[in-house]
Protein backbone atom coordinates (compact mmCIF):
# COMPACT_ATOMS: atom_id res chain seq x y z
CA UNK A 1 0.00 0.00 0.00
CA UNK A 2 1.59 3.45 -0.84
CA UNK A 3 1.16 6.21 1.34
CA UNK A 4 0.72 9.71 0.01
CA UNK A 5 2.37 12.44 1.90
CA UNK A 6 0.66 15.94 1.34
CA UNK A 7 3.44 18.80 0.43
CA UNK A 8 1.93 21.26 2.79
CA UNK A 9 2.27 17.81 5.75
CA UNK A 10 5.79 17.74 4.65
CA UNK A 11 6.40 21.48 4.84
CA UNK A 12 5.35 21.22 8.43
CA UNK A 13 7.67 18.45 9.48
CA UNK A 14 10.90 19.58 7.93
CA UNK A 15 10.77 23.33 7.40
CA UNK A 16 8.53 24.58 10.36
CA UNK A 17 11.52 26.97 11.57
CA UNK A 18 11.04 30.41 13.73
CA UNK A 19 12.22 33.20 12.07
CA UNK A 20 12.93 37.00 13.08
CA UNK A 21 10.47 39.19 11.93
CA UNK A 22 12.55 41.73 10.47
CA UNK A 23 9.79 44.79 10.21
CA UNK A 24 9.59 44.34 14.25
CA UNK A 25 13.22 44.03 15.23
CA UNK A 26 13.94 47.55 12.95
CA UNK A 27 10.69 49.28 14.57
CA UNK A 28 12.42 48.52 17.85
CA UNK A 29 15.72 48.77 17.09
CA UNK A 30 16.06 52.54 15.13
CA UNK A 31 14.74 54.55 18.43
CA UNK A 32 17.45 52.60 20.08
CA UNK A 33 19.82 53.15 17.68
CA UNK A 34 21.35 56.49 18.66
CA UNK A 35 21.49 56.42 22.26
CA UNK A 36 20.86 53.65 24.00
CA UNK A 37 22.95 51.85 21.52
CA UNK A 38 25.13 54.17 21.01
CA UNK A 39 29.13 54.51 19.85
CA UNK A 40 32.12 53.75 22.03
CA UNK A 41 35.04 55.63 20.45
CA UNK A 42 37.55 53.68 22.76
CA UNK A 43 36.91 50.45 25.09
CA UNK A 44 36.92 52.64 28.15
CA UNK A 45 35.38 56.18 26.84
CA UNK A 46 31.83 57.67 27.22
CA UNK A 47 29.22 56.03 25.32
CA UNK A 48 28.76 58.78 22.71
CA UNK A 49 25.36 59.76 21.05
CA UNK A 50 24.66 58.86 17.31
CA UNK A 51 22.92 60.16 14.68
CA UNK A 52 19.45 58.72 13.55
CA UNK A 53 19.98 55.03 12.03
CA UNK A 54 20.40 55.85 8.15
CA UNK A 55 18.91 54.59 5.28
CA UNK A 56 21.45 52.61 4.49
CA UNK A 57 22.26 51.53 7.99
CA UNK A 58 18.24 49.78 7.99
CA UNK A 59 19.01 48.64 4.62
CA UNK A 60 22.16 46.76 6.04
CA UNK A 61 20.67 45.45 9.01
CA UNK A 62 17.52 44.72 6.95
CA UNK A 63 19.58 41.88 4.28
CA UNK A 64 21.90 40.97 7.54
CA UNK A 65 18.86 40.06 9.13
CA UNK A 66 17.52 37.93 6.53
CA UNK A 67 20.51 36.35 5.40
CA UNK A 68 20.60 34.78 9.70
CA UNK A 69 16.90 33.97 8.81
CA UNK A 70 18.26 32.18 6.00
CA UNK A 71 21.30 30.42 7.05
CA UNK A 72 21.02 29.98 10.30
CA UNK A 73 17.08 29.69 11.86
CA UNK A 74 16.00 27.99 8.75
CA UNK A 75 18.44 25.24 9.12
CA UNK A 76 19.35 25.10 12.48
CA UNK A 77 16.87 23.43 14.64
CA UNK A 78 18.67 23.82 18.41
CA UNK A 79 18.84 27.87 17.37
CA UNK A 80 19.51 30.19 20.36
CA UNK A 81 18.57 33.95 20.51
CA UNK A 82 21.78 34.30 22.39
CA UNK A 83 23.78 33.34 19.69
CA UNK A 84 22.08 35.76 17.05
CA UNK A 85 22.33 38.84 19.56
CA UNK A 86 26.24 38.15 19.89
CA UNK A 87 26.37 38.04 16.25
CA UNK A 88 24.25 40.91 15.54
CA UNK A 89 26.67 42.94 18.39
CA UNK A 90 29.71 41.45 16.13
CA UNK A 91 28.80 42.77 13.18
CA UNK A 92 27.57 46.24 14.24
CA UNK A 93 31.24 46.72 15.79
CA UNK A 94 33.03 45.17 13.29
CA UNK A 95 31.46 46.27 10.54
CA UNK A 96 30.88 49.74 11.66
CA UNK A 97 31.79 51.75 8.07
CA UNK A 98 33.01 55.09 9.60
CA UNK A 99 33.75 56.98 6.85
CA UNK A 100 30.07 56.64 5.24
CA UNK A 101 28.16 56.05 8.89
CA UNK A 102 26.55 53.28 8.11
CA UNK A 103 26.58 50.23 10.68
CA UNK A 104 25.67 46.21 9.90
CA UNK A 105 26.57 45.80 6.33
CA UNK A 106 30.22 43.58 4.94
CA UNK A 107 33.17 45.91 4.41
CA UNK A 108 36.69 45.79 3.42
CA UNK A 109 39.29 47.31 6.38
CA UNK A 110 39.76 51.06 5.33
CA UNK A 111 43.74 50.84 5.44
CA UNK A 112 46.71 51.92 2.70
CA UNK A 113 48.69 49.66 0.91
CA UNK A 114 51.67 50.17 3.06
CA UNK A 115 49.95 50.28 6.23
CA UNK A 116 48.15 46.77 5.33
CA UNK A 117 51.79 45.21 4.34
CA UNK A 118 53.40 46.76 7.48
CA UNK A 119 50.38 44.79 9.96
CA UNK A 120 49.90 41.94 7.62
CA UNK A 121 52.40 41.73 5.15
CA UNK A 122 55.87 39.54 4.54
CA UNK A 123 58.13 42.23 3.20
CA UNK A 124 60.59 43.94 3.85
CA UNK A 125 58.11 46.92 5.62
CA UNK A 126 56.46 44.29 7.63
CA UNK A 127 56.04 44.82 11.09
CA UNK A 128 55.73 40.93 11.77
CA UNK A 129 57.27 39.02 8.70
CA UNK A 130 57.41 35.79 10.48
CA UNK A 131 53.87 35.86 12.39
CA UNK A 132 51.87 36.67 8.79
CA UNK A 133 54.08 33.83 7.16
CA UNK A 134 52.38 31.23 9.53
CA UNK A 135 49.31 32.97 8.54
CA UNK A 136 49.75 32.47 4.90
CA UNK A 137 50.52 35.80 4.01
CA UNK A 138 53.92 34.56 1.77
CA UNK A 139 54.10 36.89 -0.92
CA UNK A 140 54.29 40.60 -1.21
CA UNK A 141 51.19 42.15 -1.57
CA UNK A 142 49.55 39.72 0.73
CA UNK A 143 49.05 41.85 3.61
CA UNK A 144 46.77 44.57 1.44
CA UNK A 145 45.12 41.50 -0.53
CA UNK A 146 44.03 39.64 2.46
CA UNK A 147 43.20 42.60 4.63
CA UNK A 148 39.82 42.10 6.52
CA UNK A 149 36.69 41.70 5.18
CA UNK A 150 33.02 41.10 5.85
CA UNK A 151 31.13 41.35 8.73
CA UNK A 152 34.08 39.74 10.64
CA UNK A 153 36.78 41.23 8.95
CA UNK A 154 38.25 37.64 8.35
CA UNK A 155 42.18 38.96 7.89
CA UNK A 156 45.70 36.26 6.30
CA UNK A 157 45.44 34.29 3.55
CA UNK A 158 45.10 30.98 5.81
CA UNK A 159 41.49 32.51 6.85
CA UNK A 160 41.22 32.83 3.19
CA UNK A 161 41.97 29.34 2.49
CA UNK A 162 39.54 28.08 5.45
CA UNK A 163 36.57 29.90 4.23
CA UNK A 164 36.84 29.06 0.84
CA UNK A 165 36.43 25.30 1.64
CA UNK A 166 33.59 26.12 4.21
CA UNK A 167 31.21 28.90 1.61
CA UNK A 168 32.53 26.93 -1.45
CA UNK A 169 33.50 30.46 -2.66
CA UNK A 170 37.09 30.87 -4.12
CA UNK A 171 37.92 33.81 -1.56
CA UNK A 172 41.68 33.12 -2.50
CA UNK A 173 41.52 33.81 -5.86
CA UNK A 174 38.85 36.43 -5.07
CA UNK A 175 39.15 37.95 -2.02
CA UNK A 176 36.19 40.39 -2.35
CA UNK A 177 34.07 37.71 -2.31
CA UNK A 178 33.90 38.12 0.91
CA UNK A 179 31.77 41.24 0.75
CA UNK A 180 28.98 39.48 -0.87
CA UNK A 181 26.07 38.96 1.71
CA UNK A 182 25.53 35.66 1.61
CA UNK A 183 29.33 34.81 1.91
CA UNK A 184 29.63 37.15 4.53
CA UNK A 185 27.39 35.84 7.14
CA UNK A 186 27.70 32.00 6.29
CA UNK A 187 31.10 33.25 7.42
CA UNK A 188 30.29 34.74 10.39
CA UNK A 189 27.91 32.09 11.72
CA UNK A 190 29.73 29.37 10.42
CA UNK A 191 33.12 30.93 11.98
CA UNK A 192 31.19 31.55 15.23
CA UNK A 193 29.36 27.90 15.37
CA UNK A 194 32.12 26.11 14.36
CA UNK A 195 35.49 27.52 15.87
CA UNK A 196 36.89 28.45 12.40
CA UNK A 197 38.14 31.77 14.07
CA UNK A 198 40.39 31.41 17.06
CA UNK A 199 39.18 27.78 17.96
CA UNK A 200 36.54 29.28 20.17
CA UNK A 201 32.77 28.76 19.40
CA UNK A 202 29.57 30.02 20.76
CA UNK A 203 28.34 26.65 22.76
CA UNK A 204 31.67 27.65 24.23
CA UNK A 205 30.36 30.73 26.25
CA UNK A 206 26.56 28.70 26.40
CA UNK A 207 25.46 27.41 30.08
CA UNK A 208 22.04 26.13 31.40
CA UNK A 209 20.69 29.12 32.62
CA UNK A 210 22.62 32.25 30.93
CA UNK A 211 25.07 32.93 28.00
CA UNK A 212 28.44 34.65 28.75
CA UNK A 213 29.00 37.33 26.60
CA UNK A 214 31.59 38.78 27.90
CA UNK A 215 33.87 36.21 26.96
CA UNK A 216 32.06 35.41 24.09
CA UNK A 217 34.56 38.04 22.91
CA UNK A 218 37.19 35.21 22.74
CA UNK A 219 35.43 33.52 19.53
CA UNK A 220 36.73 36.70 17.32
CA UNK A 221 39.51 38.27 19.01
CA UNK A 222 40.43 37.74 22.67
CA UNK A 223 39.04 40.10 25.25
CA UNK A 224 39.18 43.03 22.43
CA UNK A 225 35.85 45.82 23.36
CA UNK A 226 34.34 42.51 25.16
CA UNK A 227 32.24 44.95 27.35
CA UNK A 228 31.06 46.91 24.45
CA UNK A 229 30.37 43.51 23.07
CA UNK A 230 28.77 42.26 25.48
CA UNK A 231 25.96 44.90 26.20
CA UNK A 232 25.20 45.04 22.61
CA UNK A 233 24.65 41.57 22.57
CA UNK A 234 22.43 41.55 25.58
CA UNK A 235 20.54 44.61 24.69
CA UNK A 236 19.90 42.54 20.94
CA UNK A 237 18.93 39.58 22.80
CA UNK A 238 15.84 41.67 24.77
CA UNK A 239 14.51 42.96 21.51
CA UNK A 240 15.19 39.33 19.45
CA UNK A 241 13.18 37.88 22.17
CA UNK A 242 10.23 39.88 21.30
CA UNK A 243 10.49 39.64 17.34
CA UNK A 244 11.27 35.56 17.17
Amino acid sequence: MVHHIHPVALVGNFAAWKAIDIDMFVRLYKPAHSVDFGWYSKENSPKSKLPPLSKKSEENLRALLHWINELYLSCHRDSKIEYIAYMLATARVEAYDFQAGAFFGPISEIISYETAEHQYGCGPTAAAPDRARNFGNTAIGDGHKYRGRGLVQITWKINYERFSKITGVDLVANPDAALDWKNATSIMIEGMLTGAFTGKKLADFMFINNFDYKNARKIINGIDKNIILAEYAEKFAIILRRCI
